[in-house]
């Protein structure tokens, strides 16, 4: 601004004796060499590169799980199931626990490892609570999920629940929750819940 100012004033000089007279020939004289201007420039792109990255690792910091993604947006179609209070409260307490976006997220993450189970560990987490699964008190609970895991929970609960897909979640939340050890949540919520975000070709 100072320097546009000079020019300015350098310009209404239609000739002068000498160029001590000229404010604006006196400040070009006395500005700093290149060197010092290049040195500035950047010191201060140096400046703002650490600030952005110092912004981005405290977005990254809320991605709980050491060496994962970041987490994003939640995909898919919206599903409306029907499930235990029980199963609700579990849910939200992974979601604490783990620090994920929300409770859907600790049900996708559940989903993404049973799919990964060999057929007969999968039909095995299923199949007990199914014969046990009979009206109870429900929870309405809605969740995004991707296009291949509604349609792998489709398919399983045509073949195991008479194609009820809130019968069939219950069922997996039933079987895993009654098996789950310390070490399993943790490969579940660290391991597949790192498959899950960053795979291309992840349920």
């Amino acid at each position: 601004m100072q320097i546009h100012a000079l020019q300015r004033q350098h310009a209404t000089f239609v000739s002068h004796a000498s160029s001590e007279q000229c404010s604006f020939c006196l400040t070009m004289r006395r500005a700093d060499p290149p060197a010092a201007s290049t040195l500035r420039y950047l010191t201060a792109a140096a400046l703002a590169l650490a600030v952005l990255l110092s912004a981005t690792r405290s977005r990254r910091k809320a991605a709980a799980v050491p060496g994962c993604a970041p987490a994003s947006r939640p995909p898919g179609n919206e599903a409306s199931l029907q499930l235990l209070s029980s199963h609700v409260q579990w849910l939200a307490a992974m979601k604490r626990k783990w620090r994920l976006e929300d409770p859907g997220k600790a049900l996708r993450i559940v989903l993404t490892y049973a799919a990964a189970l060999p057929p007969p560990a999968c039909s095995a987490l299923v199949t007990p609570s199914v014969a046990t699964d009979k009206p109870r008190s429900l929870t309405p609970f809605n969740v995004r999920l991707r296009a291949s895991q509604a349609s792998w929970l489709q398919q399983l609960a045509t073949k195991e629940t008479d194609g009820d897909v809130s019968a069939l979640v219950r069922s997996i939340l039933d079987g895993l929750t009654a098996s789950l050890d310390a070490a399993t949540e943790e490969r579940v919520f660290t391991v597949v819940r790192c498959a899950s975000t960053c795979a291309k070709t992840a349920l």
